[in-house]
């Protein structure tokens, strides 16, 4: 932060019309606009406000920028455990066996529900499932659609891919 507020200094916005003068030429001015004044008073309040502005900037800068560069440099070598917010490295075993668990019990749901797609059960041998697979394929053949309204067709196409894809799913694990 420190590090931005002093390129705002030196080349952003936060320049001032007096971020050219030296502390001597700062200080005259600001003698100056505190001596009484048979004037505008308003002009001396705001070129007092604009000095301190400015004092404000240049504190900043000599501070900032080596506080800055001391937190970086402490940052750098600072032990990469104390930023690990807490985390507990059983905590992530625990989860990864959570996690374990159920993806075999959503692997034994869909093998359940391929099974029941195809009425076999889940363990059914091979050719089962494939004479099953092809019984179903008989009762949605493309030849009894003719002359049927096209959605009617396309949903024992979308009942085809499914039980082109159940029985994929089965027999995977046997080859």
């Amino acid at each position: 932060m420190a590090t931005l507020a002093g390129w705002g200094y030196q080349f952003g916005p936060a320049r001032t019309s007096y971020s050219a003068y030296s502390e001597s030429q700062l200080a005259l001015l600001r003698q100056e606009a505190m001596a009484p004044v048979q004037g505008d008073r308003v002009e001396s309040d705001i070129t007092l406000g604009m000095l301190d502005d400015e004092q404000r900037r240049r504190l900043l800068v000599l501070w900032g920028l080596p506080l800055a560069l001391v937190l970086g440099v402490a940052a750098w070598f600072a032990p990469r455990s104390h930023f690990s917010f807490g985390r507990n490295k059983n905590e992530e075993a625990r989860l990864a066996a959570h996690l374990g668990n159920a993806s075999a019990e959503m692997a034994a749901e869909r093998r359940q529900a391929a099974a029941t797609l195809l009425g076999v059960t889940p363990n059914a041998p091979a050719s089962v499932i494939e004479a099953a697979f092809q019984a179903q394929l008989k009762e949605r053949d493309r030849s009894r659609y003719d002359g049927v309204a096209v959605d009617l067709v396309r949903v024992a196409e979308e009942q085809r891919e499914q039980l082109r894809r159940a029985r994929d799913y089965l027999l995977q694990r046997r080859r």
